[in-house]
């Protein structure tokens, strides 16, 4: 069976980071290979990953998304990270073959129909979270600035400041975010966030967008 979404962590954990952007493009896969790090260091953090492919680069997405099938997304994209540039589906296949994964299951899984909706789903489900950068992310319901995301180590230390500010410590770091939503309370933009990552109509939030 699928799992509806390619994440790490806890739902209801206490920090939730949503990153949006196209696997195809290295920077891409450093980045979401850095929130990954360090979602692992923080127990109370999840991570989701919503493709956002080009439309040249679907195949791949869909590729990406069958490895779910077998709980090899995050290992797959430990593979793709030795190579450099633009990766196709067929770098998925020599990944998930390296990490031991059933090849023949993974060619029919994305090749199904369930995992073509998916790739489409998470794509309106970045637009209707303003995720639409090329890379982009939100921190407890707000993006991180354009300028800290491009930089690994100014959003590790974004994350670390936000982090602080949920347990209630003194930051060096101050606010990165956007202030997209931040009119609103942190738990209204933390269910906002929720509803749209389950597929849910959502309406009357600034800047919002109705999911299918």
């Amino acid at each position: 069976r699928l799992p509806p979404l390619s994440e790490v962590g806890s739902k209801s954990a206490r920090l939730q980071l949503v990153v949006a952007c196209n696997a195809a493009e290295e920077p891409c896969r450093r980045q979401v290979h850095a929130l990954w790090r360090w979602q692992a260091a923080h127990d109370d953090a999840r991570l989701v990953w919503l493709q956002r492919p080009e439309a040249d680069h679907r195949e791949l997405a869909e590729a990406l998304v069958a490895a779910r099938a077998q709980d090899l997304l995050w290992r797959v994209l430990q593979g793709l990270l030795a190579r450099d540039g633009p990766v196709t589906a067929d770098d998925v296949r020599q990944t998930v073959t390296a990490a031991g994964g059933h090849v023949p299951r993974w060619e029919r899984d994305r090749g199904d129909l369930e995992v073509a909706l998916q790739v489409g789903t998470e794509r309106t489900m970045a637009a209707a979270l303003g995720l639409n950068g090329e890379q982009a992310v939100l921190a407890s319901g707000l993006p991180l600035a354009a300028t800290i995301v491009a930089d690994e180590v100014a959003m590790s230390r974004a994350l670390d400041a936000e982090w602080a500010r949920l347990q209630g410590l003194p930051s060096d770091h101050g606010d990165p975010r956007q202030d997209r939503l931040g009119q609103l309370p942190a738990a209204t933009r933390q269910r906002y966030v929720s509803w749209i990552l389950r597929g849910e109509r959502v309406h009357g939030l600034p800047g919002a967008a109705s999911s299918p």
